[in-house]
């Protein structure tokens, strides 16, 4: 599930990047080349955070001990596999291709492992705890980032209907991670 990157030798290219299990692939900026966010790097940010989820959601429904916190882990699969599929097929109908900065895939790849690899060392209910407050932080971020960039800078509609579309899920991601952690406590 992890992020193959080809890295380009000149700078300022596009590089490829695969997501397994994604149906398009998006595709990384060199971080000194400039850009203006886009409905294609909007799409291919959303793919790739989903790509993550979907990885997070795996690890939990493998790890969770309390049941509610795997019935939710399978949610979050669902959830995101959708978004992802969304995103991809709407890629597809309108020809955009998905884009994804550089220097943004690296901050969001490496926080990512790193709380990968801080869930892998868990086990029962400090498993459930962790990975319940990751996705309810990590869906608050999200949210605010859809609210305040993605939405604003979408130019067009149906990327905007996409986005106002997964607002429902996440919100009741972040609220259900929330209330869980409540329970646990």
């Amino acid at each position: 599930m992890l992020l193959v990157l080809m890295f380009s030798a000149i700078a300022g290219s596009v590089v490829s990047t695969t997501h397994a299990g994604s149906h398009a692939p998006a595709h990384h900026v060199a971080a000194d080349t400039m850009y203006t966010m886009s409905d294609g790097y909007i799409l291919g940010l959303r793919n790739m955070v989903d790509e993550e989820e979907i990885e997070t959601a795996r690890l939990a429904i493998g790890r969770a001990s309390n049941p509610k916190v795997l019935a939710f882990a399978r949610a979050l699969l669902h959830g995101h596999s959708n978004a992802q599929n969304s995103a991809s097929a709407l890629g597809r109908r309108l020809g955009i291709t998905l884009m994804i900065p550089a220097d943004s895939d690296s901050a969001i790849v490496t926080r990512h492992r790193a709380e990968v690899a801080r869930l892998m060392k868990l086990h029962g209910a400090s498993f459930d705890r962790v990975f319940l407050t990751y996705v309810r932080d990590d869906h608050l971020a999200t949210i605010a980032k859809v609210n305040s960039w993605y939405r604003p800078v979408a130019s067009n509609d149906s990327v905007k209907a996409y986005l106002a579309s997964i607002m429902p899920t996440l919100e009741s991601h972040e609220k259900t991670a929330a209330q869980l952690l409540r329970e646990l406590k």
